[in-house]
């Protein structure tokens, strides 16, 4: 999940968010989740992912800083 928002945040997000250079990933000519899946379909990818680590999480015993972790992977913006 985090790598499918990291691919993501490069495509979408600005040198001021970002805090390095978007678009990287194109200019290095990476696959990324976006350039395989569209954006849409990453989102959604994205989405099922953090569905599914968090059902997972939430069996486990003291998950709070996972749980917190993720949380920030979903909201971060750089």
């Amino acid at each position: 999940a985090f790598q499918v928002q990291d691919d993501l945040l490069d495509l979408t997000g600005t040198l001021n968010s970002l805090g390095k250079s978007p678009l990287k990933d194109i200019t290095l000519g990476k696959n990324t989740y976006p350039s395989l899946l569209g954006v849409t379909g990453a989102e959604q990818a994205f989405m099922r992912l953090y569905q599914d680590a968090r059902e997972i999480m939430n069996t486990l015993p003291r998950h709070d800083t996972l749980r917190a972790v993720l949380e920030w992977a979903l909201t971060r913006t750089h």
